[in-house]
C-alpha cells in the first residue's frame, strides 16, 4: 500500500487546470502566481482589472500593483489598452489586459549599427585613437 503525502479528491464540476509553468517559474512572487490562478478561474470574456484584486481578495494596492507589473515585465500579462494621450491621470487601474498562462513571446529585437561604429571596439582601439595611433604602436 502506498502512503500519500498529498490526497486530491475526485472532482467533476467547479474547478480549474492549471498548466504547472507560471506555479513553478521562481521569478514569480507568490502573489503574481495567486493573481494568475485566480484569474484562470474566470471565463475567457472575463475583464481583468486591479481593483478586483484589492477589493475581492484584500490584497493590498501596492502588492496587486507590484503583481501587475512583473506578469507585464515577464510576459504573463500583455497591455491592450490603447493609449489616452489627453488624460494625465491615465492609470494602471483603468487598461484592459490579456493573459496567458505561459508567457507570450516577446518581439524580436532588430540590432542596427550605429553610423561610425565599426569592429574596433572589439579589439579594445577607440575609434579616435585610430587617427592618432600608427600600427607599430598597438604592441
Amino acid at each position: 500500500m502506498k502512503h500519500e503525502k498529498i490526497k486530491r479528491t475526485e472532482k467533476s464540476t467547479n474547478f480549474t487546470v492549471i498548466d504547472n509553468y507560471y506555479v513553478d517559474d521562481i521569478r514569480l512572487t507568490d502573489t503574481s502566481v495567486r493573481i494568475i490562478t485566480i484569474l484562470l478561474t474566470k471565463p475567457n470574456d472575463w475583464g481583468i482589472n486591479q481593483t478586483y484584486f484589492i477589493n475581492q481578495y484584500n490584497i493590498g494596492k501596492f502588492k496587486v500593483a507590484q503583481a501587475f507589473k512583473q506578469l507585464l515585465e515577464l510576459g504573463y500579462l500583455k497591455n491592450e489598452t490603447p493609449e489616452k494621450k489627453n488624460n494625465p491621470l491615465y492609470v494602471l487601474y483603468e487598461r484592459t489586459y490579456k493573459l496567458n498562462d505561459r508567457p507570450y513571446p516577446k518581439p524580436k529585437k532588430r540590432f542596427t549599427r550605429k553610423k561610425g561604429l565599426s569592429d574596433v571596439h572589439s579589439v579594445g582601439i577607440r575609434p579616435d585613437e585610430l587617427l592618432t595611433r600608427s600600427y607599430k604602436d598597438s604592441s
